[in-house]
């Protein structure tokens, strides 16, 4: 399980390596194996099973008061968090925080509908991750059309979300999977 840990970690590194050279087709990848590593859906995620098998705190770096609601604005169908965490702390962002806490925690705002990070990750990591639903998934057909509303949205936003969400969770994941032959 360890290893499979740390190739995930690898495969993160990869993508996020393409998407600095302008490869945008690697966010497909990379919203699949978050979905993988965090995401709850008949089995424990990697991310954690392997964190809880040596007893290891998953802790992000959110800036102060992650869990506020978004910010809702007249006249504004959505509002959206692009850089949620860190790996390690560094100003703003310094509060800690479980992962798992953090998913529960809003990541987009469509209209008057909120969405948690869990159901971010988990709705794009099964659609533009690893299949099309047959349930239209609001949120996901609104990314996806680069339409909410009457605001024009393109695909570099879910990139940024999903590329800085990587950022923070690839470290995480070497962390976690240099555990596997230490006893706790």
């Amino acid at each position: 399980m360890f290893s499979s840990l740390a190739e995930e970690a690898q495969i993160l590194r990869n993508c996020l390596e393409g998407l600095e050279r302008g490869e945008t087709f690697h966010i497909r990848t990379i919203s699949s194996r978050l979905r993988l590593l965090l995401v709850k859906q008949g089995q424990v995620p990697l991310l954690q099973a392997c964190a809880a098998l040596k007893k290891l705190p998953i802790t992000v770096y959110c800036p102060p008061y992650p869990d506020q609601p978004l910010p809702f604005r007249e006249g504004l169908m959505v509002s959206i968090t692009l850089d949620p965490l860190r790996a390690n702390p560094e100003p703003p962002y310094t509060t800690p925080v479980d992962v798992d806490l953090w998913l529960s925690f809003n990541a987009l705002l469509l209209g008057d509908i909120n969405i948690t990070n869990h159901e971010l990750i988990s709705d794009i990591g099964n659609t533009i991750g690893s299949h099309l639903d047959p349930k239209p998934i609001p949120a996901v057909v609104s990314l996806r059309s680069g339409r909410i509303g009457s605001i024009e949205m393109t695909l570099d936003k879910l990139q940024i979300y999903f590329m800085n969400i990587a950022k923070a969770i690839q470290p995480v994941c070497e962390f976690v999977a240099s555990f596997e032959h230490e006893s706790r």
